[in-house]
Parts: C-alpha cells; sequence; structure tokens
C-alpha cells in the first residue's frame, strides 16, 4: 500500500530523523497519517491523501494510479517548519523508485505540485507549519 511504503521511506531518511529526534517524549517517530494525535511532541510530518484514482484504459481501471498527497511540517518557530519542508522537498523532489511497503509499490513519478505556509493559534502558543503537495505515479499492487 502507497501510505504503508511513503511511511516507511519518509522514517527511513537519516536527515528527517536528526530533527525529529529519535527518543521523542510521545513515543512516536514524528511522522504521522491523517492527522497528529493530542500528545504530538514538535516538531512532526503529517501526510495523508488529498486525491487519487486508478487510470482507465479500455479493460477498466489500470494498477497505474495518480496520487496526490499533502505532507505539512509543523514546528514552533515558522523557521524549524521550513527547514523540515526543505529536508522534505530534496528528498521526495523528482523520486523514482520502489518502496519498501509490501506491496513493493513502484513509484514512476513524483513532482511538487504547491508550496504553502501556515500558522495555527492554540491555547499555549502558535504551531507554524509548511504544506507541501505532491502528485505521485505509481503502480498500485495491493
Amino acid at each position: 500500500m502507497f501510505q504503508e511504503g511513503l511511511f516507511a521511506f519518509l522514517s527511513g531518511q537519516s536527515s528527517l530523523t536528526s530533527l525529529l529526534g529519535t527518543s521523542r517524549s510521545d513515543g512516536s517517530n514524528g511522522i504521522f497519517p491523517i492527522q497528529a494525535p493530542g500528545n504530538a511532541v514538535l516538531p512532526y510530518i503529517v501526510y495523508q491523501r488529498v486525491s487519487g484514482a486508478p487510470v482507465y484504459v479500455y479493460d477498466g481501471a489500470d494498477k497505474f494510479t495518480i496520487s496526490r498527497f499533502r505532507i505539512s511540517m509543523y514546528s514552533s518557530t515558522q523557521k524549524g517548519a521550513t527547514k523540515l519542508a526543505v529536508i522534505v522537498r530534496s528528498i521526495l523532489k523528482n523520486f523514482v523508485g520502489t518502496f519498501a511497503d509490501p506491496d513493493a509499490t513502484v513509484v514512476q513519478n513524483t513532482m511538487l505540485e504547491l508550496e504553502a505556509d501556515d500558522a495555527e493559534s492554540v491555547p499555549h502558543g502558535t504551531i507554524f507549519a509548511c504544506h507541501q503537495d505532491y502528485s505521485f505515479s505509481y503502480i498500485d499492487n495491493a
């Protein structure tokens, strides 16, 4: 499954783990699908599928799929969120390869589609974010 492969791929990047930390007090590696839990420690990364569909051919749906994922980097400072975003961009921009998920998802193309900054007021201060949307073209073997 693509999402499992993306998680494993990001989790295996030493440039990310050096910033996110390996002994986090929340017991995570700082990378979460869909939404971070309430006890997540900053900084962290959240990824979610925004859209996606298989490509249809004469015989119906093909295994070739194009999906758009949003990867959001959160930190206590804008500089921290931006630093994570720069690293994620360098890892994913134009990535082609096979993910280490159970289905060995083959990623044939990765394109950065959008970047945006954000800030969210919370009771204990402000959380800063950088969002990146990527279009992934891959073979869905699930």
